[in-house]
């Protein structure tokens, strides 16, 4: 892992030989119980103390801390925008902004954000391989931390979270925007002591490997995040069942849990992010930063709040762009219930004059043909009809990935033989008889069949890497 030259693009080549393979993946979902490592979190601690910081040092960023199922991406998106008007507004001198969230869609740098913008290629390669240096110059106590002897480096995710608190610590973030990569309990940014805030967004049924098949099981999950006195917040129509597993475990930790109605000003407001589900989000960012600023969230919504949610960005998600002579309809989405929102937002926003060309993959999802007859029922009842259908691979070009997007977790012989997009364009035709089917071994190619198709609109959905990879292509 070591380079010669300590540049980004060696930085890149060595974190995409840090994640976890295909072949480890399939192991864990054979086991067939949601994974429950209690080493995981004191594993991060200790990886952590290794790269020169003990958590509660984390304090200083006040942190605002995102898990739940749908909207995690987009209400981190929100708070980022709001605090950046608020700071604007000069209502208080909070210092840098720091945003990490994941996936990225083009480049990793867009996961560490800095005042709202990637963090440059030629820090994020200094801080990279400081923390590499750090972990390679230290070691851990074998007795307490069997798997992590000599060599041993933490995970994809892992390491771009140690190196997130390595830049934010360095840079002299004051306020630190966590969003959760999988679940809560056991995830790599469950380490902070005393987090300024933390929220939950809507739940639903994902990495069930992970986290449980039950919606039970995976707020259980997600309330891992909570901590002692921190005030929590959450959307006020999640299931039942849930917002009882939520409010158990806020007891449990001492945590103060507030299940919020979408704030009546947001209901009316033109928000950043189009769809109609991002009120409940722009509703938690509001409360969160609100928190962050020391008040509670007023009736009246103060105007920097305002600017900051109609102002709010977040590439790839209910994202319209005009790109080599077609409109694209853009939103990565993952799960039954996100798949359903990205179907309602394209219905409400399309023109039903011209035809509607479908790309969508889901390479890493074990259910996408059951996503996929989703989306058709979705669009069915919304009265939109594709003429033209296209299942392609996450590739980015005919040559291979663009190294940003190397992923080494999905099986290469399934993307080689094309085993998923053919079964995807199996499932539609039967769904549809009477549209077009195509299949593509990269988003080139797709980009470049759907050049030949005249005055057409593209509904991009499904992978939030494929969504990238295809960003990258039409820029």
């Amino acid at each position: 892992m070591v380079a010669a030259v300590r540049d980004y693009n060696a930085a890149i080549e060595a974190l995409n030989r840090l994640q976890t393979n295909f072949a480890v993946i399939e192991q864990i979902k054979a086991q067939g119980e949601p994974t429950r490592d209690e080493d995981l979190v004191p594993e991060m601690i200790e990886w952590i103390r290794r790269v020169g910081y003990e958590p509660k040092e984390f304090d200083k960023m006040n942190v605002l801390h995102v898990t739940g199922t749908k909207g995690k991406g987009s209400t981190c998106a929100f708070v980022q925008s709001i605090l950046l008007q608020s700071r604007a507004a000069g209502r208080s001198n909070f210092g840098k902004i720091g945003l990490y969230t994941s996936p990225h869609l083009k480049s990793v740098r867009e996961r560490i954000m800095i005042d709202g913008k990637p963090i440059d290629a030629d820090k994020f390669a200094k801080y990279f391989f400081q923390v590499y240096d750090r972990i390679e110059n230290t070691e851990s106590d074998p007795n307490r931390f069997r798997r992590m002897g000599p060599g041993v480096k933490p995970n994809y995710f892992r390491y771009l979270t140690l190196v997130s608190f390595h830049a934010f610590m360095q840079e002299g973030v004051e306020s630190a925007i966590y969003e959760v990569g999988i679940g809560g309990e056991y995830d790599s940014t469950n380490v902070f002591v005393h987090p300024t805030a933390c929220a939950v967004t809507s739940l639903g049924i994902d990495h069930v490997n992970v986290l449980g098949n039950t919606i039970e099981e995976i707020a259980w999950n997600k309330a891992g995040i909570f901590k002692k006195d921190a005030n929590v917040f959450t959307i006020d129509d999640q299931p039942a069942s849930a917002l009882k597993v939520l409010e158990e475990r806020a007891a449990e930790k001492g945590a103060h849990l507030q299940a919020v109605p979408i704030h009546p000003e947001i209901k009316t407001l033109k928000l950043g992010l189009a769809g109609e589900f991002q009120r409940k989000n722009a509703t938690i960012a509001a409360h969160l930063v609100a928190t962050r600023l020391g008040m509670d969230l007023p009736e009246k919504l103060p105007q920097d709040f305002v600017l900051g949610l109609e102002k709010a960005a977040w590439a790839g998600r209910c994202q319209i762009l005009e790109k080599n002579n077609a409109r694209w309809y853009i939103d990565g989405a993952h799960t039954v219930e996100s798949l359903v929102e990205a179907a309602k937002w394209f219905a409400s926003a399309y023109d039903p004059k011209k035809p509607v060309v479908l790309l969508f993959n889901q390479q890493k999802r074990d259910n996408a043909g059951e996503l996929l007859a989703g989306l058709y029922g979705s669009l069915k009842s919304l009265g939109v009809t594709a003429s033209t259908a296209i299942f392609s691979t996450n590739q980015t070009w005919a040559s291979g990935f663009q190294a940003d997007m190397v992923s080494h977790n999905v099986s290469k012989e399934a993307i080689d033989k094309l085993v998923i997009q053919k079964d995807l364009a199996k499932t539609w035709s039967k769904l549809d008889p009477e549209c077009e089917t195509r299949i593509c071994a990269s988003l080139e190619e797709a980009n470049n069949m759907i050049g030949l198709i005249p005055d057409k609109q593209v509904f991009v959905t499904g992978s939030l890497l494929m969504v990238g990879g295809l960003l990258a292509v039409i820029d």
